[in-house]
């Protein structure tokens, strides 16, 4: 009974000694992992491991666990296989939540990287990149052999951050040139923070959901913040609901690269292709577009987009495209440009739903330019249009194009249907094609009160675009001329433009003036030579506003002329008036010939002289046609004062001086008027 008793004591010594000793077990390890012994020797035997498998250097500097238990690694780095630093870290923490062997998996529930250093790079002649042989150890393609076919290694984050890391990739068989673009084959980013979570790492295949990515690259180009739910492999990098925000660009939209291999981005414009649906409110700013198109260096606007957008820069088709600019100018269609950047290159194919704008927004566009701002230059004469909308169809080159489209403004309205295509002589772009315009206000355009709107058709070929070049013919309508308020209509012209010689017919058939015209100006020389016969009948200069309406003014001639000159000043030869009716409040006086001629050839030697059926004048000196108001105000004032106000009268112009004579006929006829 006694020794029960005492096997029965003993029994209860041993088992609460075994309670105790369970009790005390996580306590001591606790304890034991939490020595600096411990740690040194976790982190040799971690740093030895990863090397001899990795078959490379790594350093694992210090270790511990934090009061969570998260082992921690500091100033931790892996040289790739030419003993560069490939990965360093001042501080590495993570959170690990299961290893499944088995399944070849391991599950992190957070990995945090603090002050990293991450430096990619393809070395000369090497056609992979030193992280390689990385990607590989965790890949299924292992060189050994064996006979069940095992799934790959895989590793999973529940989340990963990032923390005010360097990250660079250079390709060392290229050169790098600063141009203040990013160069893709030696990228280099600085103050890289990264929040990701559910990141899954199957070979070279990445999936994340991205919180927030921000960095700077050398070239200028700033990310502020990135957001996606993100796929990226050695073949696509597919970002859905993603978020990109710049200093200047705010885009909303799921967007997909796909290429062949990672070295497609060495060739961005053409090796690797968009597909994006950019949802609307987002904005684009073209700075951050020159940092992946040098060429576009010196664009400066932003612009509001939507829309869907496929193929490489070089090739890209927009779909249900929607673009704002300013404060006037909004687009919706569709484009596809070929060609980008060489805009000499580039194939434009433009279905217009509706343009608006003016040429407020238009002038401050922006061009290219890396030195001095330079912006869109528009003749003083397109600033006078306004707005404008448009709907139609292009598609060509910048020089060889076909246009059909539907343009109206504050001016007017034009039609066009035209086609522009490169002549066997490059610099030479040859046209043909049809153009009217409905109630153009032509005054507006030209500053011009003589002249109102106008409305025409007609077709027009030829080639060359300026006075040098140009081989034109146009033939059309003007349905309507307004003139000093009045109305002229189905007027017919016949022009053609070659070798700088314009020649035009004008026929026109109206109540208020008939007018056949049929001339020629010669550009050859130093100044201009017209030549033409005009046929003027019935006049009514009155009933247009050329006279006082109460002042009834009908004439009748035909013009003809011979003369040559820039200017009024420098005109040299004669103009001839052959049978002139002139009927003033119905009285009549007839003109067989009246004939005007000019000569300035000689220095200060100027002279006009008029012969007429009834008087006839010459006028010789140095004189200034413009100033004849003020000659002609100084002698009726010297001879006849009472008939002009002195307060009309000018300083006599010093450095002119002429003399002229008057010969009177047989001026009854016009004297009874």
């Amino acid at each position: 009974m006694y020794s029960i008793c005492k096997i029965i004591k003993n029994l209860n010594s041993i088992l609460v000694g075994i309670f105790v000793a369970i009790l005390l077990l996580p306590i001591f390890v606790l304890t034991a992992i939490r020595t600096t012994a411990v740690h040194n020797y976790i982190a040799y035997k971690a740093a030895n491991y990863l090397s001899e498998e990795l078959k490379t250097e790594v350093k694992i500097e210090g270790f511990y666990f934090n009061f969570l238990l998260h082992p921690v690694f500091n100033n931790i780095s892996i040289k790739d296989q030419k003993g560069n630093i490939l990965l360093s870290a001042d501080k590495l923490e993570a959170n690990l939540k299961k290893v499944e062997i088995a399944k070849q998996r391991i599950v992190l529930r957070n990995v945090e990287i603090i002050n990293g250093d991450i430096n990619l790079c393809k070395y000369e002649n090497d056609s992979t990149i030193n992280l390689n042989f990385i990607i590989d150890y965790f890949s299924s393609s292992s060189t050994k052999e064996t006979t069940t076919e095992k799934p790959p290694w895989t590793i999973a984050f529940e989340g990963v951050s990032i923390i005010n890391t360097h990250f660079s990739f250079n390709n060392h068989n290229t050169e790098y040139v600063n141009d203040s673009t990013i160069d893709f084959a030696h990228l280099d980013l600085s103050n890289v923070n990264v929040d990701v979570t559910n990141v899954s790492i199957i070979e070279d295949k990445i999936k994340a959901n991205i919180k927030n990515l921000s960095f700077a690259e050398q070239s200028g180009f700033t990310l502020n913040k990135f957001r996606a739910d993100a796929y990226v492999s050695s073949e696509t990098i597919d970002l859905k609901n993603s978020v990109i925000k710049t200093d200047g660009s705010s885009l909303d939209m799921d967007l997909a690269f796909k290429y062949d291999s990672w070295k497609s981005f060495n060739n961005f414009l053409e090796d690797v292709s968009i597909n994006s649906n950019i949802k609307k409110e987002s904005k684009l700013d073209f700075n951050d577009i020159t940092y992946f198109a040098g060429s576009l260096k010196g664009m400066r606007e932003t612009i509001n987009l939507s829309g869907k957008v496929n193929g490489p820069v070089a090739m890209l088709n927009l779909k249900d495209f929607n673009l704002s600019y300013n404060k006037n100018t909004n687009f919706s269609g569709d484009i596809r440009i070929t060609g980008l950047p060489n805009i000499n290159e580039t194939f434009i194919r433009l279905k217009i739903n509706k343009l608006t704008s003016n040429t407020s927004d238009l002038a401050s566009i922006s061009l290219p330019s890396r030195s001095e701002p330079k912006y869109l230059e528009l003749p003083k004469q397109i600033m006078n249009i306004g707005n404008l909308s448009v709907n139609g169809k292009f598609a060509g080159f910048f020089n060889d194009f076909a246009a059909e489209a539907e343009i109206n403004t504050d001016i007017g309205a034009l039609k066009t249907n035209l086609l522009l295509t490169n002549n066997s002589n490059p610099n030479l772009i040859a046209y043909k094609g049809f153009i009217s315009s409905h109630n153009v206000d032509v005054g507006k355009l030209i500053d011009n009160d003589i002249l109102g709107e106008v409305s025409f058709t007609g077709d027009v070929s030829g080639k060359g675009l300026n006075i040098n070049n140009a081989d034109i013919k146009f033939d059309g309508k003007v349905d309507k001329l307004n003139f000093k308020n009045n109305d002229f209509n189905d007027i017919q012209i016949n022009a053609k433009l070659k070798n700088k010689i314009f020649e035009g017919k004008v026929f026109l058939d109206d109540e208020l003036a008939a007018i056949d015209f049929d001339g020629k100006l010669n550009l050859n020389g130093n100044s201009p030579d017209f030549n033409f016969v005009a046929h003027l009948k019935n006049i009514n200069l009155s009933a247009i506003n050329l006279m006082p309406r109460e002042d009834s003014c009908v004439f009748s001639t035909t013009i003809s002329t011979q003369i040559v000159g820039n200017d009024l000043d420098s005109l040299d030869g004669t103009i001839t008036f052959k049978n002139t009716d002139f009927n003033y409040k119905n009285k009549n006086v007839k003109f067989d010939n009246i004939v005007v001629a000019v000569d300035d050839t000689k220095p200060f030697q100027k002279k006009l002289s008029l012969k007429s059926d009834y008087f006839s004048a010459n006028i010789l000196g140095n004189y200034n046609y413009n100033n004849f108001k003020d000659y002609y105000n100084l002698i009726v004032n010297n001879y006849i004062p009472s008939i002009i106000k002195s307060d009309t009268i000018v300083e006599q112009h010093l450095q002119d001086y002429f003399s002229f004579n008057i010969n009177l006929d047989n001026v009854k006829p016009i004297t009874e008027m």
